[in-house]
């Protein structure tokens, strides 16, 4: 006998749908409602979120049957074999347009007499669109300090799945160049033409649109399961895209550049900085500048909105073939080398924000070989009007890469010892946005790091093949070089915060100037000393007051009998003194970006106590200083990735953890440059 099932009720009140009980529907309350003393809901629809159609920036489709979907809702769906010709038409040359006033990037075949492309001079947006542009959003845009860091890992991950293409500037384009005529452009006039998008191309759709598409000339990755309940906390951490997505126009990414990279770029900020002011003198006519602080702001932008990663790399790939253009004109005489330099500088540190692996060391190589036939000029070339500016930024540059540079320059023995400029009393210094106050501490730490990639590449050599008896040490060169950058770092003269001209940055005050370039001459002598010990232990026992750049005598305030060695004690507190001018920097300070290589180089020092005495209050107090200060690192590293790009940030933080790892498991190869290249993190410091 078949069970008799309860009968459903299709149009009763909600209460009797829920229990699945016969509703006699009379109103305004029902009977069943009124037998057991509960308010009748009624019978007006009930209506409940539901989070199946929320889009994640995730590829729902394998490329073979991606396609671009177009149509309106009132446009019957194409065919398979329809859509197969238009994928097909996409990666055709010349039906590949790109606005620059909008971040959407869509292929398009529609004839080009009939598309309204706007450029960086004005903007053909609708009228409309300001009022909407915003009104998804429920968090200012440049509010770091409300984001939880518990989406890092997470989120990095599925950011990682939506690249645009391989390496960028890389196999992305048609072989065809920029549709440019050379002859239509005005000395440095930016061509009022569109410039090409990828075959990869991205899609953030507007409203009336029925999905995000995401079309890339590589294998999709296996779609990630995403659980139903997962849905609201991907939509607070901006995983699942709204379902009315930004519109961020181009000139909405040059005004948050202006707005909120400018002060992540430089030590200082102010109406004098020269990325604002250069920057804001060439994005309307340089196609490279326009495009490349698009990409930086995107960057910024996708800290927080990871779907828009994409869009980022692909303006970073559009600005490199622009950048192409911009060579091939400089070298006619229609361009100027300070535009061609602008893109590159911006281009260059700006690589691993997009990709930590990313060195831009391309950008360098491009901008060393345009500045040294520069220098070597016989004077016949316009000299530049930001000459100082140009060449102290190269200069960091070179310094930043000297640590990762795969093949380190060689010792030049023949030019002698350097010597430092004898600073002037009766002249203010104006503070560089790279360098700071003190540009020649940067030329010593780019020989330092360039004399530390040589000693790991000598040392490697010598495990694999050991020198005959009898042939002389090739290091020996190095240790009287280093010696020399000692002498040079020791009498670099730092000036004080009353010799700084005023640079109108109330966020950055003057003695954090000065407090970084002391720390990072301090980190200088810090890497000289590790890389020869030798050289300190002899210091210790013959000079007692070689610690006198410190402003600290070490010998004295510090005891060292808790480490085996005397030398890894001294250096672990050299390392912690230089942390105390950086501890009173506020995170708000823009002089924070010049600290992650002094970071990193101080971590590498902090060793744990070998002996530990139970009870022992000189002993605790060393251990509780060194773990306090790990603390504060990887707190200020954390805080750093929250202001700045963070997934350059967080390789660091990887570094310097896996350092700690070894420093504490006792082992060999502890120093941070030895654990970047054996994992392979390489990474722009800074």
């Amino acid at each position: 006998m078949k069970r008799a099932r309860s009968t459903k009720s299709h149009g009763g009140c909600a209460r009797c749908k829920s229990k699945r009980m016969k509703c006699d529907e009379t109103k305004p309350q029902c009977r069943a409602c009124q037998r057991s003393g509960a308010e009748c809901p009624g019978f007006t629809p009930q209506y409940r979120w539901s989070r199946k159609h929320e889009k994640f920036s995730q590829p729902t489709v394998p490329p073979a049957e991606s396609s671009i979907n177009s149509s309106t809702p009132d446009e019957p769906m194409q065919d398979e074999s329809t859509l197969a010709e238009q994928s097909e038409d996409l990666l055709d040359p010349q039906s590949i347009t790109t606005s620059s006033d909008e971040v959407t990037i869509a292929p398009v075949t529609a004839d080009a007499n009939s598309l309204d492309i706007g450029t960086p001079g004005g903007s053909n947006l609708p009228s409309n669109l300001d009022n909407h542009m915003f009104d998804w959003l429920d968090m200012d845009m440049g509010g770091f300090d409300d984001l939880s860091l518990s989406m890092i890992q997470q989120s990095l991950a599925l950011a990682e799945n939506h690249s645009v293409g391989e390496l960028p500037g890389q196999d992305m384009f048609p072989p065809t160049p920029l549709q440019f005529n050379n002859d239509d452009i005005p000395g440095d006039e930016f061509p009022r033409q569109s410039l090409l998008a990828a075959t990869s191309s991205v899609t953030v759709c507007p409203e009336g649109r029925q999905a995000v598409t995401l079309m890339s000339s590589t294998p999709a990755p296996q779609r990630i399961s995403v659980p139903p309940t997962s849905g609201l906390l991907g939509t607070f951490y901006r995983l699942a895209l709204p379902s009315t997505t930004a519109k961020f126009s181009g000139e909405d990414l040059v005004n948050y550049y202006f707005t909120e990279v400018c002060p992540l770029y430089s030590c200082f900020d102010g109406e004098s900085n020269p990325f604002r002011t250069i920057v804001g003198d060439l994005w309307k006519t340089s196609a490279t500048v326009y495009l490349a602080i698009q990409s930086m702001a995107v960057a910024t932008i996708s800290n927080h909105y990871l779907y828009m990663a994409p869009i980022g790399h692909a303006k970073k790939s559009q600005a490199w073939k622009s950048l192409q253009l911009d060579l091939r004109l400089h070298r006619a005489g229609k361009l100027s080398l300070e535009i061609v330099l602008m893109g590159l500088l911006l281009l260059g540190l700006s690589s691993p924000w997009h990709r930590p692996a990313d060195l831009g060391l391309k950008y360098l190589f491009i901008a060393r070989n345009l500045v040294q036939n520069y220098l070597r000029g016989d004077g016949c070339q316009v000299p530049m009007k930001h000459e100082a500016f140009f060449m102290d930024a190269l200069m960091y540059w070179e310094m930043l890469a000297s640590f990762v540079d795969p093949v380190p320059m060689m010792t030049f023995p023949g030019f002698g010892a350097p010597t430092p400029q004898i600073h002037k009393d009766s002249t203010q210094v104006y503070p560089h946005p790279w360098t700071g106050i003190q540009p020649e501490i940067h030329f010593a730490i780019a020989e330092v790091g360039r004399l530390l990639r040589r000693r790991r590449r000598q040392h490697a050599a010598l495990v694999k093949t050991p020198p005959p008896p009898g042939q002389k040490d090739r290091c020996q060169g190095d240790e009287s070089w280093a010696i020399d950058l000692e002498r040079y770092l020791k009498r670099i003269h730092v000036p004080g915060a009353t010799d700084i001209a005023d640079y109108d940055d109330e966020e950055t005050p003057k003695q954090d100037l000065v407090k970084t370039a002391q720390a990072t001459m301090l980190m200088g002598l810090l890497e000289l000393y590790a890389a020869f010990p030798q050289r300190l232990e002899k210091k210790i026992g013959t000079e007692p007051n070689f610690s006198a750049p410190f402003r600290v005598d070490l010998a004295t305030s510090v005891d060292h009998t808790f480490y085996c060695s005397l030398v890894e004690s001294w250096l672990c507190a050299m390392a912690l003194h230089t942390l105390q001018h950086l501890q009173d920097i506020a995170i708000s300070s823009s002089a924070c970006r010049s600290h992650p290589l002094i970071l990193l180089s101080c971590a590498s020092q902090l060793r744990l106590p070998d002996k530990v005495t139970p009870g022992g209050e000189a002993s605790d107090r060393r251990q509780e200083q060194v773990s306090d200060a790990r603390e504060w690192i990887e707190a200020r590293i954390l805080a750093l990735s929250r202001k700045h790009p963070q997934k350059q940030q967080l390789q660091i933080l990887d570094i310097i953890k896996e350092t700690w790892q070894r420093l504490d498991d006792k082992s060999p190869n502890a120093h941070w440059l030895e654990v970047t290249h054996d994992n392979g993190w390489q990474t722009m410091m800074g």
